[in-house]
């Protein structure tokens, strides 16, 4: 019985080594590498260079909760790629004079928000939630 379990462990470790094998070769990599020489945001930079071309982007429930380090990097990125190209349309809950302190590091809240309110067109809202109004007619 023992015997039969090291014939079925060596075989999923063979199915495992092929697989990694077909990714790494997938990957085209320049150069022989091991699974530490893979970038795994390589499928990030693919996303971003997606989002650039989108010809309007739209983001809901824009700030809502503080930015991480990544998350402030890649809100960089997409608008610096879109500023002055192409349109980006934000709503958010909080006030715009909030905004730096949710995206957190200064220097890049700074970069961020002079990409989306360069030239932008803002409105703000004010009264009670549409969503509250309703929910007091239907009820």
């Amino acid at each position: 019985m023992e015997r039969l379990g090291l014939l079925v462990d060596q075989q999923g470790n063979w199915r495992e080594n092929q697989a990694l094998g077909r990714r790494l070769k997938n990957a085209k990599l320049r150069t022989n590498a091991c699974v530490e020489d893979i970038d795994y945001r390589g499928a990030l930079r693919g996303l971003l260079a997606r989002l650039s071309r989108i010809d309007v982007l739209v983001i809901d429930d824009w700030a809502m909760s503080s930015l991480s380090e990544p998350e402030r990097r890649d809100n960089w990125e997409i608008c610096e790629d879109r500023h002055q190209v192409r349109p980006t349309i934000l709503t958010s809950q909080l006030p715009v004079s909030r905004w730096p302190e949710q995206i957190g590091e200064p220097t890049l809240a700074d970069g961020i928000l002079d990409r989306l309110l360069h030239n932008a067109h803002r409105i703000e809202m004010r009264g009670d939630s549409m969503r509250k109004n309703r929910g007091k007619a239907s009820g």
